[in-house]
């Protein structure tokens, strides 16, 4: 267990993995822990309902054996007839096998009975014996009533609203059940020694009367007529435990309509105190105690059936309880949680959870750390994964193996991952954080916090508040928080993201991956080919050398690809997209598009907007796609064909898109700028390329092959300094109107 540090009386963390799930049967009620085959690791029990086959309902029991690493092999199951309310374990037969017995109902006639399962010592078990109890009976306990040393059974049952109590004969059978009235709606029922007779004593949890029934024991398997304790809205499960050090045991409930714990202390007499009430998660279904976090105070957890999650609830050895600590145990929505049992499943001497849900089983392994306190502390971790939090003070952290968590917390702290992937957050202060070998990942908030990480540890992340510029061997960079910062990679291959404001991001050297994020951001990618995500926001985007991916995301973003081939694709907003140098590729999506290629031979799609494409110089491909399209053909200096190139135009719509010429470029051109040919000899069409070079007019479009010619001669032989400079290549029939001059 983790090391106890005597005369502190602070909070105490605690912290579990992430749920690893396993298949059981159908609607898992109810969840235990025993060793039922020998090997020393603790197994799992389920009892389901298997509503799937609704005619007749039916009723199993899957059992998991442990592999002793926190994992558990494929269930075996064990089919018992109608739908499972409840399971324990007993060894009710003296073979020293561990057996189980289940509370079962008949919905149709609200009968209920008991299923045995004899251990055979191997994981295995028999076929059940039931025996007769009250009406739907929805909880069992185990307990020792009647002084014969063998195992007995209590039965609390919902519609007769009473308690069955099966005395054992010690071979695995019982006698006929004796009854006792208790309250309304009986959920959940619990075994213990409450008033120093050394009789074993029942509670009850009565949901719809909102108490608790104390039934003291006689010695001899009856009990004395019950006892009522208010407690909090619908209880729905009913534990015993001793909260505040002063050995008599306590009573503790979760309330599932009022989302919250009773806990009721006990006065050593069979009585209890007027309940404390402390919150819970959504709608609690089971609670259990367990000691999670090394102070020696029992905790409680709880089940929380619609929010999917658990409640720990740290025990501050006065009967009082923190406010809970949640986590999250399953991942879809539709698994239920129904019940949570503890044990230590991994071997490392730290109690884990088990939660049945829908249709599997959830465990979470407690990574829970040696503890800190106000004060400077040296702390060590093991090869286990930790979370080690330091709380105040100039701390030093050792995480040593594992995966762990280490908080600095306030001051000046020392974090040494060690060996696994680690988490590191000095907290405020002037911190150093060393990650070791592993994956880890840091969280800077002060200018003056220093990360070290050595070559060949890793792929390691660097979380800042703060501007920041990745050091020698950190891989990765995510900007955090709201305020406008910076961010620098380094000449590693570097993913480096933005937070929701205006950041301006570097990738530097090496293939990055850049994500802007929000806001308003500049983003250059540095030599290497990167790959470059605007986000949301109105951002410039520059690729700078290298062969560079761009993806605008929202907003009217400016892309320019820089040296390289680059591929640029404008996403959601209205974009201006320059492929610059090199053999582009530029897409631009829903909006309303500017796509310049630059040099080289480029490739242009416009997408679903009203676009406006110039290929620049090399022969483009250019296409126009949904909408109106503009295809421009601008140099910003007279006709060169090395300047122009000839453009492929795919998808020409002669009922909505132009062509622009500028007369910077086609200065022969005569008639005036922002319109048509207003002068009707500019253009002209003829039947074939070999009748361009003869015909007298400055634009000429070959119907026969779909291609555009400057005969920058006019009326005298040949093209003079002109040239093809564009083709047609969808079979159009090109007027005049077609065009525009400018």
């Amino acid at each position: 267990m983790p090391e106890v540090i005597q005369g502190y009386s602070g909070v105490f963390a605690v912290s579990f993995s992430e749920p690893t799930t396993f298949a059981v049967g159908d609607w898992a009620n109810s969840i235990v822990v025993g060793e039922f085959n020998g090997d020393g690791n603790l197994d799992l029990a389920t009892a389901n309902s298997d509503f799937s086959s609704f005619s007749p309902w039916s009723g199993s029991v899957s059992v998991l054996l442990g592999n002793g690493d926190g994992t558990f092999a494929a269930p075996t199951t064990f089919v018992v007839g109608g739908p499972r309310r409840s399971i324990v374990v007993g060894e009710f037969n003296g073979d020293g096998n561990l057996d189980l017995a289940t509370a079962n109902s008949d919905f149709s006639s609200w009968s209920g009975s008991v299923s045995v399962l004899l251990g055979n010592g191997d994981g295995s078990f028999s076929e059940p014996t039931n025996f007769a109890v009250g009406d739907r009976p929805s909880s069992i306990a185990v307990g020792e009533f009647n002084g014969d040393g063998n195992l007995d059974l209590a039965v609390a049952n919902i519609i007769s609203n009473d308690v069955s109590v099966l005395l054992g004969n010690g071979d695995g059978t019982f006698a006929a059940p004796t009854t006792f009235a208790v309250g309304d709606e009986l959920n959940s029922i619990a075994v213990g020694e409450f008033n120093g007779d050394g009789n074993l004593d029942l509670a009850v949890a009565n949901g719809l009367s909102d108490n608790v029934s104390v039934l003291l024991g006689n010695g001899d398997g009856t009990f004395a007529a019950p006892t009522t304790f208010a407690v909090g809205d619908f209880p729905f499960s009913i534990l015993v435990g001793e909260f505040n050090g002063d050995g008599n045991l306590d009573l503790a409930t979760a309330n599932s309509w009022s989302d919250d714990v009773s806990v009721l202390l006990g006065n050593g007499d069979g009585t209890f105190a007027a309940p404390t009430t402390f919150a819970a998660g959504d709608h609690p279904f089971s609670i259990l105690v367990g000691e999670f976090n090394g102070d020696s105070n029992l905790d409680l957890v709880t089940a929380d059936y619609w929010s999917d999650g658990v409640s720990v609830l740290l025990g501050n050895g006065d009967g009082t309880f923190t406010a809970p600590t949640t986590f999250a145990t399953t991942f879809t929505v539709e698994d239920e949680l129904n019940s949570i049992a503890v044990g230590e499943f991994n071997g490392d001497d730290y109690l884990d959870l088990g939660t049945s849900n829908f249709s599997n089983v959830s465990i979470l392994l407690n990574t829970t750390g040696p503890p800190g306190t106000p004060e400077d502390d040296n702390l060590s971790g093991t090869s286990r994964n930790e979370l080690i939090d330091g709380l105040a003070g100039n701390d030093t952290i050792d995480g040593a193996g594992g995966n762990d968590t280490l908080l600095g917390n306030t001051d000046n702290d020392s974090l040494i991952g060690g060996a696994g992937d680690d988490k590191l957050d000095g907290g405020s202060g002037i911190d150093i954080m060393i990650g070791g070998p592993g994956n880890d990942s840091y969280v800077v908030d002060n200018s003056e916090d220093t990360v070290i990480e050595l070559a060949d540890a890793g792929n390691d992340t660097v979380n800042s508040s703060i501007t920041y510029t990745l050091g020698d061997n950190l891989e990765n960079l995510n900007l955090t928080g709201n305020n406008v910062i910076n961010g620098k990679g380094n000449n590693l291959d570097n993913t480096i993201t933005g937070n929701g404001a205006n950041n301006r991001v570097n990738g530097n050297d090496g293939n990055d991956i850049l994500n802007a994020g929000g806001g308003n951001d500049t983003v250059n990618g540095g030599s290497g080919a990167d790959q470059i995500i605007g986000g949301r926001g109105k951002d410039l985007l520059r690729g700078n050398d290298g062969n560079d991916i761009f993806n605008a995301g929202g907003g009217n973003d400016t892309v320019n690809g820089g040296s390289g081939a680059d591929q640029i694709i404008g996403a959601g907003g209205n974009d201006l997209l320059r492929g610059n140098d090199g053999n582009d590729t530029l897409t631009g999506r829903p909006g309303s598009e500017i796509l310049l290629g630059g040099n080289g031979d480029d490739i242009l799609n416009g997408g679903i907007g009203r676009d406006r494409l110039n290929g620049g110089a090399g022969n483009d491909t250019l296409t126009g796609g949904a909408s109106i399209d503009r295809f421009i053909f601008n140099t910003n200096q007279e006709f060169e064909t090395s300047a122009i190139g000839i453009d492929i135009i795919t998808d020409f719509d002669v009922q909505r898109d132009l062509i622009l010429l500028d007369k910077k470029t086609f200065t022969a051109l005569e008639s005036d700028a922002g319109e048509g040919f207003s002068v009707e000899t500019d253009f002209a069409i003829v039947e074939s390329d070999d009748a361009v070079a003869t015909n007298g007019a400055f634009i000429v479009y070959s119907s026969a092959s779909g291609a555009l010619f400057y005969n920058a001669n006019g009326s005298e032989s040949g093209l003079g300094d002109g040239a093809q400079f564009a083709v047609l290549n969808n079979d159009v029939s090109l007027e005049a109107n077609n065009f525009q001059i400018r």
